[in-house]
Formats: structure tokens, C-alpha cells, sequence
């Protein structure tokens, strides 16, 4: 009788150290996922980095075809009655432009 009891008792143990390293064995798998997600995850945040930044900006605007500016223009207040009124077409009386507060007439 004790002879069963203690094979029962080694048999429950056996068991339950092959649970424990079947589990160990999944964490273990599972952390290396999580290291590499991880390592993916640092290397995205590189490249967006690296996109964000000037150079990277520049780079993009080069690889789209875009040019720098032949030089700068600055632009300054006019004053009023310095520039010609506006010219506005009226589509319903004809097809040629209209100063603005002038009447095209109909035809």
C-alpha cells in the first residue's frame, strides 16, 4: 500500500513538473515575440524620426521633384487706391470681363 501511494505521489509530481516547463516553454516563446515586436517597434521609431527631421524633410521634397526657391520675395502692405480695381466676369450678360462697378451690357 505504501508502495502505490508513493508512486501515486511521484506520478503527481512528474505531472506537475511537465505542466510547469510545457508553461515555461510558452512564456519563453512568448518573450521572444515580444523582443522582436519590440526591436520592430525601435526600428519604426528610427525611421520616423529620421523622416520627421530636416534632412529627412528635404530628402522627401527632393525624391517629390520639388525645387528650392530661386530667391525670396517680401511682400509689403499696399496702400489703398495703389492698385487697379479687380476685374470680375459676369457670366449671365456676357462673356467678356467686367471692371468691377461697371455694368456689362446685354446682348
Amino acid at each position: 500500500m505504501v508502495m502505490v501511494g508513493l508512486f501515486t505521489i511521484l506520478f503527481a509530481v512528474a505531472a506537475v513538473q511537465a505542466v510547469l516547463v510545457q508553461t515555461q516553454a510558452h512564456l519563453d516563446s512568448r518573450q521572444a515575440e515580444n523582443l522582436a515586436v519590440a526591436e520592430q517597434i525601435d526600428a519604426l521609431e528610427a525611421e520616423l524620426a529620421w523622416i520627421e527631421s530636416p534632412a529627412g524633410i528635404e530628402a522627401w521634397a527632393k525624391a517629390t521633384g520639388l525645387v528650392r526657391a530661386p530667391g525670396y520675395v517680401i511682400l509689403s502692405p499696399v496702400t489703398e487706391g495703389a492698385l487697379a480695381a479687380p476685374v470680375v466676369a459676369d457670366p449671365f450678360v456676357s462673356k467678356r470681363l467686367v471692371p468691377a462697378g461697371e455694368e456689362a451690357s446685354g446682348g
